[in-house]
């Protein structure tokens, strides 16, 4: 008989498969205060001094402004005037505080992050109490936080591979210091103006193998930020070790690649977006339930890491697509409404005008299928192209075909934009074998004009329309042939 569950947060009964172990309700309300952000301070009761109350507790600085709140506290940016330099003081929530054995965790906890010095892991300069607020004196980052930085725009994957082992540094060492961070999620990965990246926030790591007492945040507690935390740090809180680490980096280098988050049945990142599938191992292998089965250490985290960014990948390791392009289709129609012409203006030169509008108008009902499947063709390669390399829009990319006149300018565009984009891509990548239709796309354009404003000429439409089909089957020859680049293809037996 299988053991009834309870939340560790709130001790109610769990339904079965909640996510995370935690029961909705708290799963809600634990994942809302999770950054240090001004414009949204959380749902905490805590209140931050003000500005003027924070410079008469610390007269010894010149407190310059508030940075923002978080789960453990206010941030403030102040200045040391003995030394010339900028700081963040840290002080924590006043209820927290009071807890029963809180000071004596603090300062233990304290001196355990004053030991960390390392060139990735924010510095913690001093600590101490004043008029009741619990404080930490910290290094400065001038900077914004990796979540801050996602917002501004999604990173590239270049940027990530350089982002990610210089956390998986920070982390090691902390980890051979005997401190876990248990809180890893882009609020507290501090990017400098140079591109460096500082680990902040070890105010609730716990110290293992140093002192077995209770760690700031006390033994039972749950730490940590949902979405971001292994499963372990839910199941068996007393029982986290370094490995939660390597978890919580996991989804944040799985956010950055793709822009979301691993939740539920995911996909590994190259079915989400352009990168490397070599890519795919790293973060699954990050992200196992059983932390046996994950990276045991940060520095092999950070080696396959390293090892992916620096060697060119395979054509066997880029990402593929999981639905191949096929032109058959729009090629048959297309062939089909230029063959027509020719008849239809052969019957006209005979003088049986009947016959030629009847050839005419089979031509023309031709065309309609071959608009369509064309539109379809055009769209599925448009998709087909990496993300970062689209210079236009769905609409440009097939609905301006349809319009008149309107569709005269987005010859011009869509065609060569899409040709370029997968010229983009090959400088990107120069082992991809991509062929250049940028000036059969230039073609196609004048003869797409062309064909609406010259085939109504007697001598000129069968002219024009098999031009126009010789442009469409080299332009989409190309372009065909580079969007299903990444299709697997058969080896020859």
């Amino acid at each position: 008989m299988e053991t009834q569950r309870t939340c560790p947060s709130c001790k109610k009964a769990l339904p079965p498969n909640v996510p995370l172990g935690l029961c909705p309700e708290c799963l809600i309300k634990s994942g809302f205060d999770t950054g240090t952000d001004p414009a949204n301070p959380g749902t905490s009761g805590f209140a931050p001094p003000s500005l003027e109350e924070i410079r008469k507790l610390f007269p010894q600085l010149e407190i310059l402004e508030f940075l923002g709140k978080g789960g453990m506290g206010a941030v403030y940016k102040a200045r040391q005037p003995a030394l010339d330099r900028f700081v963040a003081l840290k002080v924590l929530p006043a209820p927290v505080a009071n807890t029963p054995g809180f000071a004596e965790r603090f300062t233990r906890e304290a001196r355990s992050l004053a030991r960390l010095n390392h060139p990735r892991i924010v510095s913690v300069h001093d600590f101490g109490v004043t008029g009741g607020l619990h404080y930490l004196i910290m290094e400065f980052i001038d900077g914004q936080n990796l979540r801050q930085a996602e917002r501004a725009g999604r990173l590239s994957p270049e940027q990530a591979l350089q982002i990610v082992p210089q956390i998986c540094e920070a982390l090691q060492y902390a980890h051979d210091q005997g401190i876990v961070h248990r809180d890893i999620k882009p609020e507290n990965l501090l990017l400098d103006k140079a591109g460096g990246v500082k680990i902040t926030d070890f105010g609730i790591a716990k110290i293992v193998g140093i002192d077995s007492g209770d760690s700031l945040t006390g033994a039972r507690d749950v730490v940590g930020t949902p979405h971001y935390m292994a499963p372990e740090q839910i199941e068996t809180p007393t029982e986290v070790d370094h490995r939660a680490d390597i978890y919580s980096l996991g989804v944040v280098f799985y956010e950055m690649l793709t822009g979301e988050l691993p939740l539920g049945k995911f996909e590994p990142p190259s079915s989400r977006v352009q990168v490397d599938v070599r890519l795919d191992d790293v973060v699954l292998r990050s992200l196992e339930k059983e932390r046996s089965r994950r990276y045991q250490k940060a520095s092999q985290f950070k080696t396959h890491v390293e090892t992916i960014a620096t060697s060119r990948p395979e054509m066997s390791s880029l990402s593929l697509h999981r639905q191949r392009i096929t032109w058959i289709p729009a090629l048959v129609f297309y062939v089909l409404q230029a063959v027509l012409l020719v008849p239809a203006e052969l019957a006209m030169f005979d003088g049986s005008i009947d016959r030629s509008f009847q050839w005419i108008g089979l031509s023309l009902l031709s065309l309609i299928p071959a608009y369509i499947a064309w539109g379809i063709l055009h769209y599925a390669c448009w998709k087909a192209l990496p993300e970062r390399f689209r210079a236009t829009t769905p609409a440009r990319a097939v609905g301006f075909m349809f319009i008149p006149f309107v569709n005269f300018y987005w010859a011009f565009v869509s065609f060569k934009k899409l040709a370029d984009g997968f010229n983009a891509w090959h400088r990107d990548v120069p082992a991809l074998p991509v062929r250049d239709g940028s000036g059969w796309a230039v073609a196609k354009a004048i003869l797409f004009v062309a064909f609406w404003t010259l085939a109504w000429i007697p001598g000129l439409a069968s002219i024009v329309s098999l031009a126009d089909l010789i442009a469409f089957v080299f332009y989409y020859q190309a372009i065909v042939w580079n969007a299903n680049l990444m299709w697997p293809r058969q080896k020859p037996s």
